[in-house]
């Protein structure tokens, strides 16, 4: 909290879920807090950023700490709907319904048999969506998705939703 003080900002925007919530949540400081979809979508709305069209089918899964924890689902799914040529699907359990892609927590660590049974369950659900990409908020949900599907050797396509919109924009 300091450290932002000293900086003189008023705003600090976070691509990990677990920080923001942390910060939303633990830290009572007068700062304006934002997940990096909601700082994002902002600016796709301000027209700040613009993308080409792409032909690409994409499934979101929502991270704990994002969305269940944090509440913030619309976020990352308007700016999936704001790129021209990409179809979202849904996952059968979604939003507040979405099942952990076993990632969080330290789980892997503590538990790896569990955190391996759950996201071979998420990459079933994502699979049975036809989606070419799953696309998610949460750069540990993505490791974890990925890693476990290459141990699966399934081939399945992942993508950190900054990184796509970087890759889209014109």
């Amino acid at each position: 909290i300091e450290g932002v003080k000293k900086k003189g900002a008023h705003s600090v925007i976070f691509s990990c879920p677990s920080c923001y919530h942390t910060w939303h949540e633990e830290y009572h400081a007068d700062f304006n807090l934002f997940h990096s979809t909601q700082f994002i979508l902002d600016l796709i709305q301000n027209g700040k950023i613009r993308f080409r069209e792409e032909k690409l089918r994409v499934t979101y899964h929502d991270p704990c700490d994002l969305g269940r924890q944090s509440g913030i689902y619309k976020a990352p799914r308007e700016i999936l709907r704001s790129m021209p040529g990409v179809e979202l699907v849904e996952l059968a359990s979604h939003g507040k319904e979405s099942k952990c892609c076993g990632g969080g927590g330290l789980l892997e660590m503590v538990d790896p048999e569990l955190s391996i049974s759950l996201a071979r369950e998420k990459i079933k659900e994502i699979q049975a969506t036809g989606a070419e990409m799953v696309v998610s908020a949460c750069q540990q949900c993505t490791r974890t998705i990925q890693s476990t599907a290459r141990r699966m050797k399934i081939h399945l396509k992942t993508a950190y939703i900054t990184e796509l919109v970087l890759k889209h924009m014109e």
